[in-house]
């Protein structure tokens, strides 16, 4: 629990807990501001003894449902043969924007896909 106090106070971030009776953390959802319109999922976490139980699905519920409140969207990265991971954010209304590189300082590059949840409908002609 110290690391997710630690990240919080560091990078800004709210965290999203998934508890069993009150203390016992199943998993995590990471936000970050990114800009005044909108919060990056940074991470979705269920610990592995607590995987394929619609925890990961009611965390972030929970992450739409309380941004709609600070942003009009939610952004989350995806790599891109990360099929499960894809197929999660889709079911959950995520619309694909882009396929892009990440490109890391020791010179690894990572094929990714950034991903858009709209928390504020949009109006068509409105730029």
């Amino acid at each position: 629990m110290e690391f997710l106090l630690e990240a919080a106070q560091i990078d800004k971030s709210t965290f999203y807990l998934a508890l069993k009776n009150g203390c016992k953390i199943l998993g995590f959802a990471q936000i970050a501001k990114k800009d005044s319109d909108s919060v990056e999922l940074d991470r979705i976490v269920v610990f592995p003894e607590h995987e394929r139980k619609g925890i990961g699905t009611k965390l972030l519920q929970k992450v739409i449902a309380y941004e709609k409140k600070n942003a009009k969207k939610i952004l989350v990265t995806a790599g891109r043969d990360e099929t499960h991971a894809r197929a999660f954010y889709e079911k959950n209304g995520f619309k694909q924007l882009r396929e892009e590189m990440l490109e890391f300082p020791w010179g690894k590059k990572i094929p990714v896909v950034i991903y858009s949840y709209q928390l504020v409908p949009t109006h068509k002609g409105a730029d």
